[in-house]
């Protein structure tokens, strides 16, 4: 349940994040992340693409709207 809360916390700081002004690793470690492949591949796991794909993606969608 924990771990589910922090992911969601994080994919949720991330869709939020502008690129130029936060960093996965930034979001990784406030969500209690230490280690940034175990992040990613739990991120991936659980979400279906890295988390720097959602960071980048949220990004490109805001320019385009």
């Amino acid at each position: 349940y924990m771990l589910a809360r922090r992911l969601g916390g994080a994919q949720a700081d991330l869709r939020r994040a502008a690129p130029h002004e936060e960093s996965v690793t930034r979001v990784a470690v406030r969500w209690g992340f230490q280690h940034m492949s175990q992040f990613a591949s739990l991120y991936r796991a659980r979400f279906g693409e890295l988390p720097s794909t959602t960071l980048r993606s949220i990004a490109s969608g805001r320019a385009r709207a």
